[in-house]
């Protein structure tokens, strides 16, 4: 049965009500209108007293007259006044004092007119303060259809009513068409009734026109008529059945006639009306039939049937979304609650503003700053317009605007910070789901996980304890936010779920698997990490394999000594500076090429200040320009154009020239700036990146899955590509003067391997390149690919496919095509049928296709197999055959994962040591470092969130001898290596065997500067600087080519060996910003560590005393040395820890010493600077649950989005972050001129959603659930009271009572009664028992982490 009983007759009395509504507000109109006529005569009575004993009244005295307060004409002396010399004497003096006293003198033959003083009244406007507020108890129940029964009606709502019983009757066909002036002004100001025309609007009203303040702009919203030339398509649709084919309109509101709007600095209204849907009418009326034929049968007395509401206004959120053309999104200018609505420019302003720590209450302020300034100002007008008519009519009487607040009047109205805090959590519902979507489709091949316990502090609490304890992130190896959820506890039980889910989306979208995983106690958490994400046991077991077979490189740095150089010999190298002898060159060129391909780069001098900073760029000194001369050989030209104003016509053609292809290594910002010097003009007026023949070969090569940065640099594109070696190290050097050989053969090899790498990489496919008209051809095996997107930011392919012959197909059962519903379909221009092979993105939805009951868009995965579809052209590309493509299958019993519940009840319970980690003392690991509890203030933690800032410091404070001890503490790690004695320290363990000791590398990794700071030493001792920055130093280690060319580049600015020493101390930001380190395997860093505690462990502080380490600092060390050993600390070979920093177009970030900067992707440091981020947006701002996840939502959107743009390579920057808008525009251009905008950003509309969620998830299992829907049918429902935060809490977690902690008399109670009546075996089966006891009033249920620290506690 489709409807529900009512036991009381909620319509009846809702009738009833507005009837006893309606008679109370006629009586108080009526009692008003009685007592404003009565007070109206009063004062006109006293007005005309006032006059008549005003007229015609002189005062005659002596020569010294005076006229006082209580003379009855109090009155002063102005010019005009006729007086006669018996009425005034010679030589009158007229003196004025104070307000009661006026002296009169006149003088022979003067006129004089006496003008009245006007009385001074005090007054006292009213205060001015936010009054739109919310109050969660009006709101339950409610939805932005209902109506504010407490409306006061006024001067804006009798125009409000007028204008819709006028709108009305116009559109219900009552007035002729020459009558319809409302609605003619309405088309006329894009459905506005504006300012400048209400005083036109009231007189054809009738109404009586009063202060224009008063009045407020009108929007009307009737998209039915609004768009009327296109019949039933801009008819709002049915929130229940999503159709208007049987939609129309109902009735205007006869209690409601408008909603106000609050702007920016001043209020509107929008008037709307009912629109009713035929077929869920008879629906709803058929299953009241059935329930009350039901209730006659079983002889059930029930007062009222309650049915689905198949009224609705035009404005209801829900069917804004579903309008033609997104004409509900954009043309409806606000939101709306039941009571009033917000201006959709303030809800554009409360998201940047609470993102950035704003709260609610200060931007409520705000708006009450800008609205009583713009009251202000119109009062100060009105006062000016009331001084001009004065002069015109003398007799007038004129009233000020009045109090901003008077509802009667100017009905001023400010939001709380409340009511805004509404608003915002309404508009985050409409794109929560959008927003989440947007996380799971970015691919993580590393996870950085951390737990953060300080944003839970900002958490709303129940009763005095927190909801949830911490927030666990999970970051990309790029810094994006791919994982976030609430926690009650660290415990693995509650990470489950969400694990799970993100296993799902990774399969459906078809996304790469995790292979290495950051936390902050590996060894307590590889085992339950590698079960619950298999692709790290898989590549645990390839790191195996690698120590097995030795090939390993020992010290996992990048050699290149094994390639071969390029061949410099096969070059033909020419070299010119005079403009003729290149036009000669160039004209050679032309004539002798082979192909359209040229190598190109320019070479120009870094200025440099005293310091050694990079401050600019000098002109462009050296072109070189390679290519294939018509014998096959490489000609390269050396152009020296420095001395040149201007480029050779011949070269500007040639660099200008559209049939040429151009490449090199970022060569778009290299003709940029030729471009620029040399003042091309043809070229400045084109940005070179979008070029179609000019070939920047980072993404040239990204686009064939070579490389998997697009900002790769040439040395890896050619190792890449030709697997040779290219040495940058005359880069800096002076171009300006002569060039020495070793400058020419530098300047020659970069060209040709320009040109080299560009004819191969033409060779293969372009993966982002789509199938043109004529290459579809029958039988030819494709790749199916989402209609936007590349290999750089989703799967290479989605699924693989074979083109039909037939080229018609037949929809599978339950499916239709189109809007028309077709079931068979021919292929037309743009369209093919294939024949689905395998599918590596089972979520990619297929265009047009949709299910025929539900209306919603079909996936790959619910096709049959090998299944005939029709789909566009721009979907499919040339199957690419090759191993590089890394796709993601299909497991048959491995769907998509849920948030909601954890698939099994005891699988995962708590902590489980690994057969390696059995050996460690659980209570020295890295278990509960991080917990706020666990601080001590003699041992208080040295790396927080900073990470290795704070350590920079450290470094700048040593002295020489804490350089020397530390050096010899490498030292000695070194000789122990080598087969030195061993390093003996009897506070740790026996060290092994320095040659037996193994090699071996995790999946699951620790963060190193956790693991440093694990044994924790005392802030005062005068060792802890030495100490730390000499485990840094024994953790990492430099990549010598890298270290040896900065090195060299400083030398050649002056820097002796000593000075680049002391750099590395007191700059060491300088060699960590452009030189990558790496974590040396166990058998080197187990020796360098140990090395540091033997050295500085025993350290005598010389005031207190203490030596550097307590027992419990040794316990810890010793253990750490037994995870180093196991290589949770040890980078793994073949892994790239690093990234390149990029500027704003693009490029390669480079410091002073033109060197490229990178930065790392290592450990949890990024996670941990987030963070603390999302604690400076908090503040000391108290939120709910909903509230706060509305916050992280939108934080992880803005943070992934900018860190998208600087680190992903070709990722465009749009200047805001609704990137839906983008999405639309990107299908509208699409559909409309056949361009794709955006090539390499995927659309998220184009995959379905998955269940994965975040912020707030179900951490529950199905046992627990279970229970809880027992325990619920069970209770009083009518006695269940609960809070707006504890419904979210409901709804996001998926039960039907919220898991709160322990708190109050009663559930302790409870909590006792159930110890001694129960015996359970472990916390799940507590939670589960204790769901008996629950009550819904005071007693909650409660999740297993809640059971177990209750008992600890």
């Amino acid at each position: 049965m489709t409807s529900t009983l009512s036991v009381t007759s909620r319509r009846q009395r809702h009738e009833t009500q507005q009837q006893i509504e309606e008679q109370t507000k006629k009586g108080l109109a009526t009692k008003r209108f009685k007592r404003q006529q009565k007070e109206a005569a009063e004062i006109a009575n006293k007005k005309k007293a006032d006059r008549e004993s005003r007229q015609n009244f002189f005062l005659v005295r002596s020569k010294q007259t005076k006229v006082g307060a209580q003379d009855p004409a109090n009155c002063c002396i102005g010019i005009g006044c006729n007086l006669s010399q018996d009425a005034m004497p010679v030589d009158t003096n007229i003196s004025i004092g104070d307000e009661s006293n006026v002296t009169i003198s006149v003088s022979d033959d003067n006129l004089y007119h006496l003008v009245k003083h006007p009385p001074v009244v005090d007054i006292s406007p009213s205060d001015i303060y936010p009054t739109l507020d919310y109050i969660e108890d009006e709101d339950n129940g409610r939805n932005e259809s209902d109506d504010d029964p407490g409306e006061v009606y006024g001067v804006q709502q009798k125009f409000i009513k007028a204008i819709q019983k006028r709108i009305q009757r116009e559109v219900s066909g009552a007035c002729q068409e020459e009558e319809k002036w409302l609605s003619n002004q309405l088309v006329e100001n894009d459905w506005w009734t504006r300012k400048a025309q209400i005083r036109r609007t009231v007189k054809k009203l009738k109404l009586e026109l009063l202060y224009l303040a008063y009045y407020r702009e009108v929007y009307v919203w009737l998209p039915d008529v609004r768009w009327a030339s296109i019949p039933n398509t801009f008819m709002p649709c049915c929130p229940n059945c999503k159709s208007n084919h049987e939609v129309g309109p109902h009735s205007f509101r006869d209690n409601h006639f408008g909603r106000v709007v609050v702007g920016l600095s001043k209020t509107y209204y929008i008037v709307s009306r009912r629109y009713i849907c035929h077929t869920c009418q008879r629906t709803a009326k058929k299953a009241k039939n059935c329930a009350e034929d039901l209730m006659k049968k079983s002889g059930a007395t029930v007062d009222t049937v309650v049915v689905p509401q198949y009224t609705f206004m035009g404005w209801d959120k829900r069917i804004l979304p579903l309008f033609e053309s997104d004409r509900g999104d954009y043309y409806f200018p606000a939101v709306l609650t039941w009571k009033a609505g917000v201006d959709k420019e303030v809800v554009n302003m409360m998201r940047p503003l609470f993102n950035d720590g704003m709260r609610p209450e200060a931007l409520s302020k705000l708006l009450l700053e800008l609205h009583s300034k713009q009251f202000t100002r119109l009062c100060i007008q009105h006062e000016h317009e009331i001084a001009e008519r004065k002069k015109i009519h003398c007799n007038r009487e004129f009233s000020p605007l009045g109090d901003f607040g008077d509802k009667w009047k100017y009905r001023g109205l400010v939001p709380t910070g409340k009511f805004l805090a509404h608003i915002y959590k309404v508009f985050h519902s409409s794109i929560g789901e959008y927003l989440d979507m947007e996380v799971k489709k970015c691919g993580a091949d590393f996870l950085h996980w951390d737990v953060s316990y300080k944003e839970a502090k900002h958490l709303s609490r129940y009763h005095g304890k927190a909801v949830f304890k911490g927030l666990v992130t999970a970051m990309n190896e790029l810094g994006e936010v791919r994982i976030q959820f609430h926690v009650y506890s660290d415990s693995h039980d509650q990470m489950k779920s969400a694990l799970e889910a993100f296993r799902g989306t990774t399969t459906s979208l078809g996304l790469p698997d995790v292979c290495i995983f950051f936390t902050d106690n590996p060894a307590g958490d590889k085992q339950f990490y590698t079960r619950m994400l298999p692709s790290l046991q898989r590549q645990q077991g390839l790191l195996d394999d690698l120590c097995q077979s030795n090939t390993a490189n020992p010290m996992n740095v990048d050699v290149d000594t094994s390639l071969p150089t390029y061949p410099y010999e096969n070059l033909l190298v020419r070299e010119s500076c005079k403009s003729d002898d290149i036009d000669d060159l160039v004209r050679a060129l032309k004539e002798n090429i082979k192909g359209k391909n040229i190598g190109l780069d320019a070479e120009w001098n870094r200025t440099v200040n005293a310091r050694g900073m990079q401050i600019g760029n000098s002109k462009v000194h050296i072109i070189q320009v390679a290519y294939r001369n018509s014998s096959d050989q490489i000609v390269v030209l050396l152009l020296k154009v420095g001395g040149l104003t201007r480029l050779p016509q011949r070269l500007e053609h040639l660099i200008a020239n559209q049939d040429v292809d151009i490449f090199g290594a970022n060569v778009s910002a290299d003709l940029t700036k030729i471009a620029r010097d040399f003042h091309v003009v043809e070229m400045k007026k084109v940005d070179q990146k979008t070029r179609q023949n000019v070939h920047n070969l980072g993404l040239f090569a990204r686009k064939r899955d070579v490389v998997q940065d697009g900002s790769a640099s040439l040395e890896l594109i050619v190792k890449s590509v030709l697997n040779i070696a290219l040495y940058k190290t005359l880069q800096c050097s002076d171009w300006g003067g002569t060039l020495s050989p070793e400058q020419k053969q530098y300047a020659a090899i970069d060209a040709a391997a320009s040109l080299e790498v560009g004819e191969k990489l033409l060779e293969l496919p372009d993966l982002t390149c789509r199938l043109q008209q004529e290459e579809v051809s029958p039988g030819k095996l494709v790749d199916l690919v989402p209609r936007n997107g590349s290999t750089a930011c989703m799967a290479t392919r989605s699924a693989t496919a074979t083109i039909t012959s037939s080229g018609t197909c037949t929809c599978p059962p339950g499916m239709v095509y189109g809007k028309k519903k077709f079931k068979q379909m021919r292929a037309g221009e743009g369209s093919c049928v294939i024949a689905l092979g395998k599918i590596y993105s089972p979520a990619l939805i297929v265009p047009s296709y949709m299910w025929a009951e539900t209306k919603t868009p079909v996936t790959l995965e619910e096709f049959p197999d090998q299944a005939e579809i029709l789909v566009p052209i721009s979907m499919i590309k040339e199957h690419v055959a090759m191993d590089t493509i890394r796709p993601t299958p299909i497991e048959t019993h491995d769907r998509a994962g849920r948030s909601r519940l954890a698939l099994t009840d005891n699988s995962v319970k708590k902590r489980q040591s690994s057969p390696v980690s059995q050996q460690f003392d659980e209570t020295q690991c890295g278990t509960g470092d991080d917990c706020e509890d666990d601080v001590d203030d003699e041992y208080s933690s040295c790396f927080d969130e900073d990470g290795e800032e704070r350590l920079d410091g450290m470094a700048s404070e040593l002295t020489a001898e804490d350089i020397e001890r530390l050096q010899k503490a490498v030292f000695d790690a070194e000789t122990t290596r080598t087969g030195k004695p061993i390093l003996a320290c009897k506070q740790l363990s026996h060290p092994p065997d320095p040659e037996c000791v193994e090699n071996k590398f995790s999946s699951v990794l620790g963060d190193i500067f956790h693991a440093m700071d694990r044994a924790r030493v005392p802030i005062r001792h005068e060792a802890k600087k030495g100490y730390f920055v000499a485990l840094r130093d024994a953790f990492f280690v430099w990549n010598p080519n890298k270290l040896k060319e900065l090195e060299r580049r400083m030398k050649e600015r002056g820097y002796s060996d000593d000075k680049i020493k002391q750099q590395q101390y007191f700059n060491p930001k300088l060699f960590r910003g452009c030189i990558d380190r790496h974590a040396p395997p166990p058998a080197i860093l187990y020796w360098r560590v140990r090395a540091v505690f033997a050295t500085y462990g025993t350290i005598i502080d010389s005031k207190t005393k203490a030596p550097l380490f307590n027992d419990r600092a040794w316990k810890k060390a010793d253990n750490l040395l037994k995870e180093i050993l196991e290589g949770y600390y040890s980078d793994p070979p073949g892994i790239t820890l690093y990234n390149k920093r990029l500027n704003s177009d693009g490029t390669v970030m480079k410091n002073e010493y033109s060197m490229e900067m990178i930065e790392c992707a290592r450990g949890t440091n990024r996670t941990e600077a987030y963070h603390k981020n999302i604690i400076n947006t908090f503040g000391t701002w108290s939120t709910g649950v909903e509230m706060s996840d509305c916050l992280l939502r939108e934080k992880r959107h803005r943070h992934n989005q900018n860190v998208s743009e600087n680190r992903r390579s070709g990722f465009p920057r749009i200047g805001h972050y609704d990137t839906w808008l983008i999405e639309k525009l990107m299908k509208l251009v699409m559909r409309n001129h056949g361009w794709r905008m955006y090539p390499g950003l995927c659309n998220t509309s184009e995959y379905k959603f998955t269940d994965e969620s975040f912020d707030t998830i179900a951490l529950h299992t199905k046992g627990l659930n279970d229970a809880i829907k027992n325990r619920y049918v069970e209770l009083d429902k009518a006695k269940i009271k609960l809070t707006r935060d504890q419904r979210y809490l409901c709804l996001v977690m998926g039960t039907l009572l919220p898991f709160l902690p322990f708190s109050g008399e009663k559930e302790y109670h409870a909590y006792a009664h159930f110890i001694t009546s129960n015996n359970p075996k472990d916390d799940d089966d507590a939670a589960i028992l204790w769901c008996k006891f629950v009550d819904g009033v005071d007693i909650f249920p409660k999740l297993p982490s809640h059971m177990r620290i209750h008992r600890e506690q």
